[in-house]
């Protein structure tokens, strides 16, 4: 069996894939091969299901999941005003029923989100 891994030359994947590129792990009669590319490509690539394992971003997850029917989770959390005393109306986009978005605070609403109810762009 053939399966291509895809990742981005960037030295965190190189480093990840090192071993298996250079046949120090045991793979059996799996045949793997590689395919390097920047990550938007990858990106694309993923929402095509062209490869059986790619590298995505973190924005591309989402959209990746909801393509194969999966959920994803997003956490939107950071130092808020709110954990001050003071609110600075820490706002992110989501969608609505109606197929257009509104936004919500994040602190309540949030900071945990479905993936797919989120605008990405």
């Amino acid at each position: 069996m053939k399966i291509t891994i895809a990742h981005s030359p960037d030295s965190d994947d190189a480093f990840m894939f090192y071993g298996l590129a250079r046949g120090g792990v045991a793979t059996g009669e799996l045949e793997v091969s590689h395919v390097l590319t920047d990550i938007e490509t990858l990106n694309r690539h993923a929402q095509e299901g062209r490869h059986e394992v790619t590298a995505i971003s973190f924005h591309a997850y989402p959209h990746v999941a909801e393509r194969y029917g999966k959920p994803s989770q997003v956490s939107v959390e950071r130092v808020m005003g709110c954990g001050m005393g003071g609110c600075y109306s820490c706002v992110i986009p989501v969608k609505d029923a109606g197929g257009g978005q509104h936004y919500v605070r994040s602190c309540i609403g949030g900071p945990v989100f479905k993936g797919a109810e989120l605008v990405w762009d």
